[in-house]
């Protein structure tokens, strides 16, 4: 592997495992049972019925984007600049319906307080990976040859007659 995919792939993990354990510590302190890990955990059916159409609107938004954006000259950093505020801003609304369910409607009193950990902790990485440029790996200007060893432009040259 080379340098770049090393250190993406460690910060990924780093990450990860820190979101792991604030979760497990978060649960233990507040008392909360271990949820369903990897799953969409709906409330009720109001909620799973919400979520699911929210869900349908953002994968249609995200391919809509995906069509409006090729049409544009974008290097390869501002295409994952775009997607990761994308995905961050979705995860976001659809936590934040899932915490107030929880808390209007759930079982355990203390699971939507869990949800709002996990919650900042996402919003924590997506500006810690924003403002370090992904600790330096992606810089914000296209400069990636510096970074990664190597340039990807996702630029269409077009023939000119």
């Amino acid at each position: 592997m080379d340098r770049f995919t090393t250190l993406a792939l460690l910060s990924i993990a780093g990450m990860g495992l820190l979101f792991y354990t604030v979760e497990k510590l978060s649960r233990r302190w507040l008392g909360v049972k271990k949820g369903v890990s990897f799953v969409s955990r709906s409330v009720n059916d109001t909620h799973r019925k919400i979520d699911w159409t929210l869900r349908a609107l953002f994968i249609f938004g995200l391919l809509f984007g995906g069509i409006v954006f090729s049409a544009v000259r974008y290097d390869s950093t501002a295409w994952f600049y775009i997607f990761l505020g994308y995905i961050v801003t979705t995860n976001f609304i659809l936590e934040l319906i899932r915490a107030f369910f929880q808390k209007k409607y759930g079982d355990e009193k203390n699971e939507y307080k869990v949800t709002l950990i996990q919650l900042c902790m996402l919003l924590l990485f997506a500006i810690v990976i924003l403002s370090t440029e992904f600790f330096g790996l992606i810089p914000l200007d296209g400069s990636r040859d510096q970074a990664a060893g190597y340039v990807v432009s996702w630029q269409f040259e077009t023939e000119s007659d």
